[in-house]
């Protein structure tokens, strides 16, 4: 119920189809006759007279169900008082267990927002149930035991996992030249993982290792284009992974 009509996704679509959806919404909101629930039936009359089209007879319902609240400036306030008594953010490992969530990329969002701007922030890992149905009591059992050891002893994170990936990718800017979108997914969060970044774009000023085939043929343009960066085999991303360290890229070199 904001009255704002978006300018991407289906709302594009129907906007790119007619335009009276967006004209009747807005006049709606101006009217302030937007309310949770309400139904709007808007007639797509954008044919001519003697138009006789089955696109000529059609209607866009637009349902209002969801309610969209005005900001609370108290939480600017909030923000500015955590910051002067130098708090802390603590978080669990967001999104875990959750099928097909990134989490390395909502590792680079609290890295770019909190403790790249001087705020200490901890996560914390749990301990992973094992895969297997055969182990899952003992699991259970161990961690169980573990918990109250923690408790008898009076700590508190000593039931809290932390895990520490190595960072030998740290510095490093990829850019992805002509790779399909499997093999890029499955690499970046990988470098991700490893404290290193993935560029979208050739940028001359951040990219330091352009990762190609074996057989591309842009390796002169790569090479104008970026003439900071090394272009390389995409293997020697791989290489990385599987031994665990930054590799000297001179083998790898297109």
């Amino acid at each position: 119920d904001s009255g704002r009509w978006p300018s991407k996704g289906v709302f594009a679509s129907i906007s790119q189809r007619s335009k009276e959806p967006q004209k009747q919404y807005t006049l709606a909101a101006e009217m302030e006759d937007i309310h949770m629930g309400d139904t709007h039936l808007i007639s797509l009359n954008d044919c001519g007279v003697d138009d006789d089209e089955p696109s000529c007879d059609q209607y866009v319902v637009l349902i209002v169900a969801q309610h969209r609240n005005k900001f609370d400036f108290t939480a600017l306030d909030l923000a500015k008082t955590a910051k002067q008594l130098k708090a802390t953010v603590h978080l669990p490992r967001i999104g875990v267990g959750s099928q097909g969530f990134n989490w390395y990329g909502t590792e680079k969002l609290i890295k770019k927002y909190l403790s790249s701007r001087g705020i200490p922030t901890y996560i914390y890992y749990f301990k992973r149930e094992s895969a297997t149905t055969n182990n899952k009591r003992t699991n259970e059992q161990s961690y169980g035991n573990n918990k109250r050891l923690s408790i008898e002893k009076g700590t508190i994170n000593k039931n809290r996992l932390k895990l520490h990936l190595p960072c030998y990718l740290s510095g490093v800017h990829i850019f992805f030249h002509d790779i399909d979108e499997n093999t890029k997914k499955r690499l970046q969060r990988f470098v991700y993982a490893f404290d290193g970044d993935v560029n979208e774009t050739a940028d001359p000023d951040t990219i330091t290792h352009i990762l190609a085939a074996g057989n591309c043929q842009d390796i002169l343009a790569l090479r104008d284009a970026c003439p900071n960066a090394c272009v390389i085999n995409i293997e020697w991303l791989d290489a990385c992974i599987s031994q665990g360290t930054r590799l000297n890229t001179d083998i790898y070199e297109l």
